[in-house]
């Protein structure tokens, strides 16, 4: 499923980054995926990790969660990031700040298309919607940027599930889960 590290031309590519590829960044793609899969607009979403495991399924706790949900899974193979995927994406949306900081290093030209998974959810649903909606989702990923220093949360990044289990292991995957639902609906509010 390798595009040999470019990221496919056309349409919004938006994509999801974590460490090994196998479960925060894949199921966060999958969930937009299916979000976004009737939205007006081609968009485009793929993962790959800053530590990748080339290859490798999704774990298999993470396919078994976006089941249930009823989200498709896919033939997934894990992969690495490249400089050219973070150059060519209009949105990045890592699970952690410390992984943004890698994709920086790497591309530091997608600074203001590059911000954490909460962090973007949390730009896109508060200050930056002004009184009317953005006219192009590059808008919107815009607006976000400009009022990045604004953003005040908690919590910008999503917990590595490894090596938890059962309930805690879940939680962090729903909290996946609904920021990428909110993430898409913020990106086709336009």
């Amino acid at each position: 499923m390798s595009t040999g590290g470019l990221v496919p031309a056309g349409g919004f590519v938006i994509l999801s980054i974590c460490t090994a590829n196998i479960c925060r960044s894949p199921v966060a793609a999958a969930v937009l995926r299916g979000e976004l899969a009737d939205a007006t607009g081609d968009f485009r979403v793929q993962s790959a990790g800053v530590r990748g495991l080339d290859g490798s399924p999704m774990d298999a706790r993470a396919a078994a969660a976006l089941r249930r949900w009823r989200y498709p899974v896919g033939e997934f193979r894990a992969r690495t990031i490249t400089a050219a995927m973070c150059e060519s994406a209009d949105l990045v949306l890592t699970a952690t700040r410390t992984q943004r900081s890698a994709v920086l290093e790497m591309a530091p030209r997608a600074l203001r298309r590059t911000f954490t998974l909460l962090e973007f959810e949390h730009g896109a649903q508060t200050g930056t919607m002004p009184h009317e909606p953005p006219a192009r989702t590059a808008e919107l990923v815009a607006r976000v940027a400009a009022t990045r220093g604004n953003i005040d949360i908690d919590q910008y990044d999503v917990l590595d599930p490894f090596p938890e289990s059962g309930e805690r292991f879940d939680a962090i995957l729903q909290q996946v889960r609904t920021a990428a639902v909110h993430v898409a609906r913020a990106l086709t509010w336009t």
